[in-house]
């Protein structure tokens, strides 16, 4: 770190010379570095603003989660530390900081943004997964049926837009789920 001379800062050259003109006690003050790293749990990729960073000095940890996930928390030997993101950490010892990411989801239901003017379900209602059809409703009903006619379709108005006790993704998934509307469909079906 320095050369001190009688508790002054001399030099922070190293190696330091000195003229010497009367019995003098330098003293080499040092200071520890520490190596910082970071990785990532799947969904997303980690960075640090520094590489090393001396004792009680700071880093930042910046998360970018890949599509569909979000970050969780950051953990250092395993324990939580953070939950923000960017975190800035004071650092103390060598420390290998893991960005964790979960599935992004709306009430428990994964979801994947294509970067459209909403965010898309990763599957139908009803389905477990993408490839899965799910449920089949009438437009307007919330619940299935063995067969669908004209004798038992049950909503009456001739409106494009449900209202959300009407709507087949809000009511069986709550939160903030609703069918699409049609500009929002056709926004989808114009992505290259």
């Amino acid at each position: 770190k320095n050369w001190t001379l009688n508790g002054n800062v001399v030099s922070t050259q190293n190696p330091y010379t000195a003229i010497v003109t009367a019995n003098s006690e330098y003293v080499a003050n040092f200071e520890k570095t520490y190596t910082i790293s970071v990785s990532s749990g799947e969904g997303g990729t980690a960075v640090a603003s520094k590489s090393s960073v001396q004792g009680g000095g700071s880093v930042t940890l910046t998360a970018t989660p890949n599509s569909g996930y979000v970050f969780k928390n950051w953990t250092l030997n395993g324990n939580v530390v953070s939950t923000q993101n960017p975190y800035t950490a004071t650092v103390t010892a060598n420390s290998v900081y893991v960005a964790n990411f979960e599935v992004a989801t709306n009430n428990g239901h994964a979801y994947v943004d294509l970067g459209l003017s909403v965010k898309w379900a990763t599957c139908n209602v009803g389905a477990t997964t993408p490839e899965g059809y799910g449920n089949y409703y009438a437009w307007g009903e919330t619940t299935t049926k063995s067969s669908y006619t004209s004798d038992n379709y049950t909503y009456s108005s001739n409106s494009t837009t449900l209202p959300l006790s009407a709507d087949a993704a809000h009511v069986n998934w709550g939160g903030s789920w609703r069918m699409p509307t049609k500009a929002e469909q056709d926004e989808l079906m114009d992505t290259d």
